[in-house]
């Protein structure tokens, strides 16, 4: 979830006193925090589909990676309420820490990570038993997470303290805490670079971090109060919405500079990508409506939501897991090939039906989703490295980010 809380929270206290043929890769889902409902909409149609009774104050809101289930953080109730993708029925409330904010999957979709802004803690669910199994200690005022594309790292946004934590998920610790600029908010990996972006709200920059040293490299300066953050699809592009000058900004990640202003959505805060990687979702809560942004063509299109959306969530469609690769030398009697071995667990949404294999942006084989996940790239020169791209396809022809190895490492 990318969003602008201290405003937000500021301004719901003030509110307080004053079918058929839609496959489920096509939904968006917004979360109304006045109405405590979360819109489910058809994104070929742009339309509101259902609208479902969620807890007090819902705020957001993350779909598992394997499509079968999304999460609700409901920050009065202290809950996540977990719903089953197919049927918009509720399968249990989880308790969890105080005013619970976001949540975050790791790569299977297994584990859930909730930020709790009101007793400093990340409350950690196994999502097979839906119970809290660790609640780990971070920063004052934890907003966002993000996982790192390897899943190795959970990065926290502390809002009060101006810093991230660094969380070890193979042990649930925090292993370094960073400073970053003024109450930090949306924080996002890039899916295909060793960076992550955060947006600091109140210094309207964003801060760059090198996830391999875990070390700030670059601050970009953005209009006032950015708040949330998508990589695109190809990790080139980052958009970032920025809540009180009503436009989205669209950065080159190469270097590091805004290259666009999308105009015309009304302070925006939470946003999601489709899976075509054109089409950008973002909430507009002071005007009670999503916006639909091509990002190619700039245009908007918007429909009417539940008073006060907070954050939007898509069905994800997650990269082939734990791609690796080594180096294999057959001897011959007169001679050696060399080979480059990969390997790769599935992606974790069930809808994939194959992967496509890119050595240096050419693509060299077509892998079926229920055969073996192994390539034997053959004839292969020594001293030369290899940069493997791979991707996960539907059998609606969206793609996932790319899961990249290089060889020799």
């Amino acid at each position: 979830m990318k969003t602008f809380w201290t405003f937000v929270l500021a301004l719901i206290a003030f509110t307080n006193l004053s079918n058929t043929g839609f496959t489920e890769v096509n939904r968006a889902y917004v979360t109304n925090s006045r109405d405590d409902t979360v819109s489910v909409i058809d994104t070929l149609s742009n339309s509101v589909l259902a609208t479902i009774k969620v807890g007090r104050n819902p705020a957001g809101i993350t779909v598992n990676p394997n499509g079968q289930t999304f999460c609700v953080t409901n920050s009065d109730d202290n809950t996540v309420s977990v719903f089953k993708v197919s049927t918009n029925k509720l399968v249990k409330n989880i308790p969890v820490g105080a005013v619970p904010l976001s949540i975050t999957f790791n790569l299977y979709g297994t584990i859930a990570y909730v930020t709790n802004a009101n007793d400093n803690t990340v409350s950690v669910i196994n999502m097979s038993s839906n119970e809290v199994i660790k609640t780990i200690s971070v920063g004052n005022r934890p907003v966002d997470g993000a996982i790192s594309p390897n899943g190795l790292q959970l990065y926290i946004s502390n809002e009060v303290e101006n810093s991230v934590s660094v969380i070890d998920t193979t042990s649930n610790l925090v292993v370094k805490t960073i400073g970053v600029g003024d109450s930090p908010i949306g924080i996002a990996f890039s899916p295909t670079k060793s960076i992550a972006y955060v947006a600091n709200q109140n210094q309207g920059t964003i801060s760059v971090i090198d996830t391999v040293t875990n070390t700030v490299i670059n601050t970009i300066n953005v209009e006032l109060a950015p708040t949330g953050i998508v990589f695109s699809l190809d990790g080139t592009k980052a958009f970032v919405s920025q809540f009180l000058s009503n436009n989205i900004a669209e950065i080159d990640t190469a270097t590091s500079t805004v290259t666009k202003l999308i105009p015309g959505v009304n302070s925006p805060l939470g946003m999601a990508l489709n899976l075509d990687g054109v089409t950008l979702y973002v909430v507009d809560s002071l005007t009670n409506e999503m916006s639909i942004v091509n990002t190619q063509l700039n245009t908007i299109d918007v429909i009417d939501v539940g008073t006060f959306p907070i954050d939007v969530a898509t069905i994800p469609l997650g990269a082939p897991i734990n791609f690796v690769g080594k180096v294999i030398n057959n001897k011959f009697l007169t001679q050696t090939e060399r080979i480059n071995r990969l390997s790769w667990e599935p992606s974790p949404n069930k809808s994939v039906v194959e992967y496509k294999l890119y050595r240096n942006n050419k693509l060299i084989a077509t892998i079926p989703s229920n055969s073996r996940l192994t390539y034997d790239d053959h004839n292969r020169k020594k001293g030369i490295k290899d940069t493997y791209n791979l991707v996960a396809i539907t059998k609606d022809g969206f793609k996932s980010s790319p899961a990249t190895f290089v060889l020799p490492k």
